[in-house]
């Protein structure tokens, strides 16, 4: 077993059970049968990414695979958010049999250099144990260097989630953003039934992060071609400043009237509360994405009438299969396998589930299922 503690982190850890009798990583043991944890039929259950896996998978069984592999993750947190990603990723090692951990922060605090200081400490541990490849979930530029670096040493990297497009990173496995935005926007706009006027975004007004911008503005652009005139807050993930940024907002004089409110990350909840203490006497449509508990409770309220879910579960999952798959068959057919998939050449586009009040329980017995607290 391989293992590895952190001063300030969780760590989660499977056990390795490879046992080849092949000599080295050139010479592995037939690849043998996987066993994939079944997901029952059900709406939310991605047919299409489910059978390209399934397709992965066989190519994985046909052909012979090093000895000794072992596989890291490094996250920005392992909870709230990310729970998903860690449970996917450890499935995806239990099924695959082989060694690995997931690590990152216990808990994410507002200090984003401090973050970032911790993340690159995960990553040289996990490079200090010598792992065959890396899935990371960067903060930013600055885990550019050691992810060239360790694919400068034939060791491939997948990023998750957030994409470091200037670095090697062989892979990036998330969300379409300039998609899921669109797919927001339409999602109020479809609420709203033709009224129109002023909507508030709190999204990310910063280009230096690209899949921020990018969900934030392509959610704007399709509420403004409804008719809407659209007002953009950037996000600065402080629960407390973000309320009340959203509640001066909302009360904004001589301004249009509000008729629906988009949050496009996981805090999106802080326009429900900055509506609450507004005191308006006609509450807005309100949409979020993410599965927070807090927008979950507003859902439950009918304050909040519809969320966009990530699936998260399925990147951590995807990310493991795709570094062991570039160990086994190499890049061009790990491509190949997952191109009913892959965007631009690089991205795996997990997809999005749009979850409306009325569809909470079948949602919930879904992720129960895959095993998400």
């Amino acid at each position: 077993m391989k293992t590895m503690m952190a001063r300030t982190g969780l760590v989660v850890t499977l056990a390795c059970v490879a046992c080849g009798d092949g000599e080295g990583t050139n010479d592995g043991r037939q690849g043998g049968e996987i066993e994939r944890v079944p997901v029952s039929e059900n709406r939310f259950k991605p047919v299409e990414l489910e059978e390209t896996i399934d397709e992965l998978v066989r190519d994985l069984e046909a052909s012979r695979r090093p000895d000794n592999m072992s596989l890291g993750v490094v996250l920005k947190e392992l909870n709230h958010f990310w729970r998903p990603v860690v449970v996917g990723a450890n499935r995806a090692l239990g099924e695959l049999e082989i060694a690995g951990a997931v690590q990152g922060s216990a808990e994410r605090g507002t200090d984003t250099e401090a973050a970032t200081a911790e993340q690159l400490e995960f990553v040289t541990e996990q490079r200090e144990l010598d792992y065959s490849g890396l899935g990371i979930a960067p903060f930013g530029e600055a885990l550019a260097q050691p992810i060239d670096e360790i694919v400068a040493e034939g060791k491939p990297v997948v990023t998750i989630d957030t994409d470091l497009p200037a670095s090697d990173r062989q892979l990036y496995v998330g969300t379409d953003n300039t998609r899921g935005g669109e797919t927001a926007g339409q999602t109020l706009v479809d609420l709203l039934d033709g009224q129109t006027g002023r909507v508030i975004i709190l999204g990310n007004t910063d280009e230096t992060w690209a899949d921020g911008f990018s969900r934030t503005n392509a959610a704007a652009d399709v509420i403004r071609s409804a008719g809407n005139e659209v007002q953009i807050l950037h996000s600065i993930w402080d629960p407390a400043q973000e309320i009340a940024q959203a509640q001066a907002a909302i009360e904004a004089e001589n301004a249009t009237p509000i008729v629906g409110l988009l949050g496009v990350f996981a805090n999106a909840h802080a326009l429900a509360t900055g509506a609450q203490q507004a005191g308006l006497t006609t509450m807005p449509k309100i949409v979020a994405f993410d599965f927070d508990p807090a927008t979950l409770s507003f859902m439950q309220e009918g304050v909040i009438h519809a969320t966009h879910v990530q699936r998260q579960y399925y990147m951590g999952y995807i990310s493991l299969y795709l570094l062991y798959s570039i160990n086994t068959v190499g890049l061009d057919a790990t491509k190949a396998a997952m191109s009913d998939h892959l965007l631009r050449g690089f991205h795996i586009d997990t997809g999005l589930d749009v979850i409306r009040t009325e569809d909470l329980a079948e949602y919930n017995a879904f992720v129960d299922e895959l095993g998400i607290d």
